[in-house]
Parts: C-alpha cells; structure tokens; sequence
C-alpha cells in the first residue's frame, strides 16, 4: 500500500564553518517525517563565499551563528 506522505518539519540544524583563509561555507538541514508511515527525509542547503561576499548571502544563511570547527 503506497502511503499519500504528509510530511512535518521535526527540526533544524544550522552551522557555518572556514572554508579556508578568507571564505566561510554556511549549511543548513531541515529534518521532515511523515506523520502516517513515520517515513523521514532531510533537505540539504549550503552556501559558500568569500568574507567579502557576507553582505550578499541568502537570508536563511544570515542567522546562522552556529560556529563549528572548520580550516582553522
């Protein structure tokens, strides 16, 4: 029996991290499931640039403050 999905957003987990001296990538997972077969699948968003570039980054990526270990 095929399943008419009607996925819920569970959570999120967002993070920027040094992509090297002068660019930093910003990454943000969005968790769903299914709430009649409890089926899960998770949509992926990243963004890299350039420290320069930080005023022209999409607006989920701006608040992000999740710093984890990167090039340092």
């Amino acid at each position: 029996m095929s399943c008419e999905h009607k996925f819920v957003h569970l959570r999120n987990d967002s993070y920027w991290r040094t992509m090297g001296r002068y660019s930093r990538e910003f990454v943000s997972i969005d968790y769903y499931f299914c709430e009649k077969c409890l089926e899960e699948k998770s949509v992926r968003k990243s963004h890299r640039c350039e420290d320069h570039e930080l005023s022209d980054i999409p607006d989920w990526a701006k608040i992000i403050n999740n710093k984890i270990a990167g090039y340092d």
